[in-house]
């Protein structure tokens, strides 16, 4: 009887079926158009193709299997928490979560590019795929998409080397602290990261949102305060994220991002030598006048074209830290914010050659510099 009712009730959906469209999922039965009344996922989907033809279809087998494979995502191994990367192909979708155990979630994002890699010397393609989070505490039950369409993919790739460095050389330094009433609130700084990627918004304001917590976590580490109320948020990680942000942008380019994370250094190099003429440098004035230094080029940043030359102006002449032709020729409205924030943090990014107070303990996270 069971068995009759399901037939009856597949045959029912074959009604809406199209012969010409077969299913993206077994690439074997006709098919609907994906939407929200059909499937788990189909918001998301929607919304990636609300202007244009759809691109995804199932067929009634696919639609009752996929909702049963979305339940048993969540309830595999018994976990709290799971990370499941989804495509329509069944295919794709057991070879991207073949041995998946990662605690990372932005480390997802090496993953997918490998993948995605392969493909193209394969079908000379990428295809899209959403990165779905679960969170299954019965008291905060949580669910969260990052859908990444071709766009959002071909960017990953553009960033692929960055990315991969991200997760190497700085991977104890993906994360920031902020003290509550109870305790610390932690931000995950690489998944920050996949989500302003997966939404296709830019890389700066991301940096510019963490910056004013990097410039006070790093004083505190300096001066070597107990329990300060801002912890991580390390000025290296910042500076990576931002040259992908050079590296995705129209109208920017590496060479702008490297001539002034150079006259960052410069600048505090000049800092540096002004502060030791006389012999042994004080390094809580020196740590404050680097410190005031780059919170004014980040006001800067987020004020108007004028305010930014005028602040360079003043540093220029305070420091003797001259800028040559070619550096002035790439300054101008469209460009002096990303400018501004380049300086600000390659100001705060330590020098190999400065020496370090004797007394100072080194926080258990290196800070590597770039």
């Amino acid at each position: 009887k069971g068995k009759v009712v399901l037939e009856k009730a597949i045959q029912k959906l074959y009604k809406d079926t199209d012969e010409k469209n077969k299913c993206s999922f077994c690439e074997q039965n006709p098919a609907k158009r994906i939407t929200r009344d059909t499937f788990f996922f189909a918001p998301a989907q929607f919304n990636a193709f609300w202007f244009n033809e759809p691109s995804i279809f199932i067929c009634p087998y696919c639609l009752v299997s996929n909702l049963a494979i979305t339940q048993s995502f969540a309830f595999l191994g018994n976990e709290v928490d799971a990370v499941v990367i989804y495509r329509p192909n069944l295919e794709d979708m057991r070879n991207l979560n073949e041995g998946l155990k990662i605690t990372d979630i932005g480390e997802l994002a090496k993953k997918v590019i490998d993948y995605e890699k392969l493909l193209l010397k394969q079908e000379a393609t990428t295809k899209d795929l959403q990165i779905i989070e679960f969170h299954l505490d019965p008291q905060n039950p949580h669910l969260e998409f990052y859908m990444l369409t071709d766009e959002i993919i071909d960017n990953l790739l553009k960033i692929s080397n960055e990315l991969e460095k991200l997760y190497t050389t700085y991977k104890d330094s993906l994360w920031g602290q902020v003290k509550e009433k109870k305790g610390y609130k932690t931000v995950n700084i690489s998944k920050e990261l996949l989500r302003y990627l997966a939404q296709n918004q830019k890389l700066i304001y991301l940096v510019q949102q963490f910056s004013k917590l990097a410039l006070m976590a790093e004083s505190f580490r300096q001066n070597d305060v107990k329990k300060p109320p801002v912890k991580g948020f390390h000025i290296s990680v910042l500076l990576q994220i931002l040259k992908m942000h050079f590296k995705l942008e129209e109208g920017l380019n590496m060479n702008h991002f490297e001539a002034f994370k150079e006259y960052g250094q410069l600048l505090r190099g000049r800092v540096y030598s002004q502060l030791s003429e006389n012999g042994a440098i004080n390094w809580n004035t020196f740590n404050n006048k680097i410190i005031s230094l780059a919170n004014s080029f980040l006001d800067a940043s987020k004020g108007s074209f004028e305010h930014f030359m005028e602040t360079l102006t003043r540093v220029m002449i305070s420091y003797n830290a001259s800028i040559d032709t070619d550096l002035l020729s790439m300054l101008g409205k469209d460009t002096y914010r990303e400018i501004s924030t380049v300086i600000a943090i390659s100001l705060m990014t330590k020098k190999p050659e400065e020496e370090k107070p004797s007394e100072q303990k080194e926080e258990i996270v290196e800070e590597k510099s770039l």
